[in-house]
């Protein structure tokens, strides 16, 4: 019940789905609301902005998943870094790929998504989630009319739409700041039982009301998945 997609919306019948065409990288499911914008961008080179980055351990600590995407889909969230049963499922092949650390010629990782058919899928995520929520993701996208960052069918998405970052919950929809340029940006949406609020880069860009849906009530083809919409 409740999987989570990462690069895309899956439908059963195969109709009006959407992908992601780009980079994810980081990519962390809160059950709470956060002010998290861990963006790194001001006045740090980028090999320092890296070595810190990899020596905070608290990136995925108290996460429900986190999926650092370091070679691999696997869950590496809680205080042992051994996730909670969370790893990722990849269909049709997303690609690893050097991530927006690249620092000398080397980098991290992150997974490639070519907007057509491939896509992340990570099991029960939904289950853990009762109240508050907080998505957050390192995201490189050059095109923008219709990308699908990561979703729970079509009750919560957060998308790229014409270039900028959105969010839908339950059918209420959120628009923010543009992320489609071909630099990498970190997108984040949370829920603090009232409002949803997207931040880009670490500044609040939109606050809207939202209701939640009861995540465990989501059925077994409400999935969260990555790089993709149906």
């Amino acid at each position: 019940i409740g999987n989570m997609t990462i690069g895309a919306r899956v439908t059963t019948d195969g109709l009006n789905e959407v992908y992601f065409n780009g980079t994810i990288d980081d990519f962390v499911i809160y059950d709470r609301d956060s002010d998290y914008v861990n963006a790194f961008h001001d006045g740090l080179d980028i090999c320092e902005a890296r070595e810190i980055y990899n020596t905070r351990a608290n990136v995925g600590r108290d996460a429900v998943a986190y999926f650092p995407f370091n070679g691999d889909a696997k869950d590496e969230s809680g205080e042992d870094q051994l996730g909670h049963g969370h790893d990722g499922v990849l269909h049709n092949g997303p690609v690893v790929t050097k991530d927006r650390f690249e620092c000398n010629g080397t980098g991290g990782s992150a997974y490639e998504f070519d907007g057509s058919d491939d896509w992340i899928e990570a099991n029960s995520v939904a289950d853990e989630i009762d109240g508050n929520l907080t998505i957050s993701a390192w995201v490189n996208a050059t095109t923008g009319n219709m990308l699908c960052i990561a979703g729970f069918s079509d009750k919560i998405l957060l998308m790229i739409e014409s270039t900028k970052i959105s969010a839908t919950v339950n059918s209420t929809n959120v628009v923010g700041g543009a992320v489609a340029d071909g630099q990498w940006h970190h997108v984040v949406l949370t829920y603090n039982s009232t409002d949803g609020i997207i931040y880009v880069d670490g500044e609040k860009v939109k606050v809207k009301p939202f209701v939640l849906p009861h995540m465990n009530k989501l059925n077994k083809y409400d999935l969260l998945k990555l790089g993709g919409k149906d």
